[in-house]
């Protein structure tokens, strides 16, 4: 074979390989684009409802607590969940009821804990004792174990008494309440 041949061959095998190299490199990335497309496809889409209302119910299906929110809004399934007005009420035994509301709020994705921002109020009534009144900015609230924490500035009007203080803890299956800090207290008239 002579010298040139084996160049002419050389060459269409280099082509050959560089053409096949070419459309192999083509047909993955297209492949790609169509396992992207179908996974886009098949990828949950999350919600929005307005004017909602949802109940969490114990293992005797007895409601812990009932979630109203003017607007409940969750991108896709494993994201946080975003309130706007939240209402939570909480029948923590036959005689008292706590409610929490706030400008918005954020259920934190896979947990049963949310925060509540803005204007926060709390309020628990009992039918034996007078009404408890709290106002803050931030709440964060373990829906679960029905307990409330706040780090910020804390207003408690009960009867005639404003208590004010820096945090909170309170455990509204219990009705207690215990100051994070030293606060002020106020006889109201």
């Amino acid at each position: 074979m002579s010298a040139t041949l084996r160049r002419l061959m050389l060459l269409l095998l280099a082509a050959g390989v560089a053409g096949l190299w070419i459309w192999l490199g083509r047909n993955a990335t297209a492949g790609r684009a169509a396992t992207a497309a179908t996974a886009n496809a098949n990828a949950e889409p999350g919600y929005l409802a307005r004017d909602a209302e949802l109940i969490e119910t114990g293992d005797d299906g007895a409601p812990l607590y009932r979630l109203r929110a003017e607007r409940i809004e969750q991108a896709h399934p494993a994201a946080n969940i975003f309130l706007g007005q939240p209402r939570l009420n909480y029948q923590s035994d036959a005689n008292t009821q706590w409610t929490l509301q706030a400008d918005r709020g954020v259920l934190l994705a896979g947990t049963e804990q949310a925060q509540l921002y803005g204007t926060v109020r709390a309020a628990g009534s009992d039918t034996q004792r007078r009404p408890l009144q709290v106002r803050t900015e931030q709440l964060a609230l373990d829906m679960r174990q029905q307990r409330v924490s706040s780090d910020a500035m804390v207003t408690i009007d009960w009867a005639k008494l404003r208590l004010t203080a820096r945090g909170l803890r309170i455990n509204l299956m219990d009705g207690s309440l215990r100051l994070e800090s030293e606060g002020h207290g106020q006889i109201l008239r």
